[in-house]
């Protein structure tokens, strides 16, 4: 995890709202997210461990060379039958760029008031939103904030300074929107904006992380409060444009379902499948692996799903058109990581979300 730090000094001084406060998760849900790494390690087998869940009494593991041996060894130290299958490892998908002296920030004026912004949305028609250099969901038009928005801070890691981009998944409640836990520690100042490859472009504060769920068990998510947002996520056209999806709450996935990624610089990504749902995953981040639970995974054999800088953006599900509201969409998750080349995500269930942090999607 990074130090905190704020990206523009006077800009980060924005109050943030207190946390929510959040219900104690059930033992019972917690039971196997300790039991199998405590047997993964008692086996001599925990830096293969990628990936743990329990569905109908079973305890699945993903380990990175699974055998009949490894299944005994495991079997043999836990309670339940015991499956072992073929998972690589995971990886965040934040993007980082060295902060290099010469890289300046421009502060750039957004191109749009909130009451224009929400006119041109409410017309559920392409937007134009990116400059040139710019990822897919660069937001020019200023607040309130959407899901899908770029945004970036300034952090030092391990002693070194970076420039973090991540994606926003989406306003919950009326104060905050949320974002990856792992993108940014507790205090942090986000802005929204972009690195285009020699300088940073900032078009206005997002607001600072209030609390964050990371590692030990817990989920991967991060609330931003300090500044305005609004219930609707950007949406990448084929065609190049931007438009705008209103959301209308969360959404319940199961193994099966069809879900979109929508990460700020894959862009909106239709056809993935659930494979799992409340499971655990060793996630790698800066060198260290972090157990993360209550993750849903998908994939998608036939394209890539999560690439550097989705961290954050929202996956959703219920993805239709409705008479009166147009197009519209409900949050089933926040993206956390990435393996098999991006053809496969972990996202932070929305349940858990609701369950930790006691605020919810807010409608469009």
């Amino acid at each position: 995890m990074a130090a905190s730090v704020s990206l523009l000094g006077a800009q980060a001084s924005v109050a943030a709202t207190p946390p929510p406060t959040a219900p104690p998760a059930a033992a019972s849900d917690l039971a196997f997210r300790t039991t199998v790494p405590a047997a993964a390690t008692a086996a001599g087998l925990r830096n293969q461990l990628n990936t743990w869940y329990e569905r109908d009494g079973v305890i699945y593991v993903g380990l990175s060379s699974p055998t009949a041996a490894a299944q005994n060894a495991l079997a043999n130290r836990l309670d339940k039958p015991v499956k072992v299958f073929k998972e690589g490892p995971w990886t965040t998908a934040e993007k980082r760029t060295p902060a290099t002296p010469g890289i300046k920030v421009i502060q750039e004026a957004p191109k749009s008031t909130a009451t224009a912004k929400h006119a041109q949305v409410s017309k559920l028609s392409p937007l134009n939103l990116t400059p040139n250099g710019g990822p897919p969901y660069a937001d020019i038009l200023g607040t309130p904030w959407y899901g899908g928005d770029r945004i970036i801070s300034y952090q030092t890691i391990n002693g070194s300074p970076f420039w973090i981009e991540c994606t926003t998944t989406g306003a919950y409640g009326s104060s905050y929107i949320m974002t990856g836990g792992h993108c940014a520690p507790t205090g942090t100042n986000w802005q929204q904006g972009y690195f285009d490859g020699t300088n940073v472009h900032t078009y206005g504060n997002v607001g600072n992380v209030a609390t964050v769920q990371w590692g030990d068990n817990r989920t991967d998510s991060e609330l931003v409060s300090g500044s305005t947002y609004s219930g609707f996520v950007y949406q990448s056209n084929q065609d190049g444009s931007v438009s705008a999806r209103n959301i209308r709450g969360a959404a319940t996935v199961a193994p099966g379902s069809s879900v979109c990624f929508d990460g700020s610089t894959t862009g909106w990504v239709c056809g993935a499948t659930v494979g799992e749902t409340n499971a655990c995953a060793a996630v790698t981040e800066d060198g260290k692996t972090y157990t993360v639970c209550g993750l849903d995974i998908a994939q998608d054999p036939n394209a890539v799903i999560v690439e550097p800088g989705d961290s954050g953006g929202p996956v959703l599900a219920n993805v239709t058109t409705d008479p009166t509201l147009g197009s519209v969409a409900r949050i089933a998750g926040t993206i956390s990581a990435n393996n098999m080349n991006g053809h496969e995500g972990l996202f932070a269930d929305v349940g858990y979300q609701v369950q930790i942090f006691g605020v919810s999607p807010a409608l469009g």
